[in-house]
C-alpha cells in the first residue's frame, strides 16, 4: 500500500498542531502511544472477538473501520514524529486468530515504547496494516476513509 497522500494531509495536520503555542517544540511521543494503545483496544472492542462468554454478533463495518483509521493516525502521527515517512508497505496477511492479532499490535507498541527505532516502527505499521485484510479493508476504503475524516 501507498500511503503518500496520507502523510501529506498528516504532515498538514501535524504543522497546524505544532503551531499550537502549548505544543511548539514538546515531544507528544508519550502521548501518542498512550492513544495508540486505547483506539487499539476501541477497535479490538468493537470487533468483539475476545468475548468468548457471548454469542458472536456481526460487528457493524462502518465503526470498525472508523476506529481503523484512527489507530492508523496516530501511528502516522507518530512516524512524522520520529522522522519515520515510509510511504510503501507490503500488507501480508496474518496467521494468527484475531484476538492473537490485537495482543501481538500492544506487544508492538510496547517494543517501541522500549526502542523507538525505525525498524519497530515498520513492525508496528505492517501489523497495523495486516489488520486490514482481517477486516476485508481495501486500500480505497481506507484511502478513502481517512480522507473524509483528517481533510474534511
Amino acid at each position: 500500500m501507498n500511503f503518500e497522500k496520507i502523510y501529506e494531509f498528516q504532515n498538514e495536520i501535524e504543522k497546524q498542531l505544532q503551531n499550537r503555542t502549548d505544543l511548539q517544540g514538546k515531544s507528544l511521543i508519550s502521548q501518542k502511544l498512550l492513544a495508540l494503545q486505547v483506539k487499539i483496544g476501541e477497535l479490538a472492542s468493537e470487533t468483539q472477538c475476545f468475548k468468548f462468554w457471548l454469542s458472536k454478533k456481526s460487528p457493524i463495518r462502518r465503526r470498525i473501520l472508523e476506529k481503523y483509521i484512527e489507530a492508523l493516525y496516530i501511528v502516522f502521527s507518530i512516524g512524522i514524529e520520529k522522522g519515520f515517512q515510509e510511504t510503501e508497505f507490503p500488507v501480508k496477511k496474518s496467521d494468527c486468530e484475531l484476538t492473537n492479532h490485537f495482543l501481538n499490535l500492544f506487544i508492538d507498541i510496547n517494543d517501541f515504547m522500549v526502542c523507538s527505532s525505525k525498524d519497530h516502527y515498520i513492525t508496528l505499521i505492517e501489523d497495523l496494516l495486516s489488520l486490514s485484510l482481517d477486516f476485508d479493508f481495501s486500500e480505497d476504503d481506507i484511502l478513502g476513509t481517512y480522507s473524509k475524516v483528517y481533510t474534511a
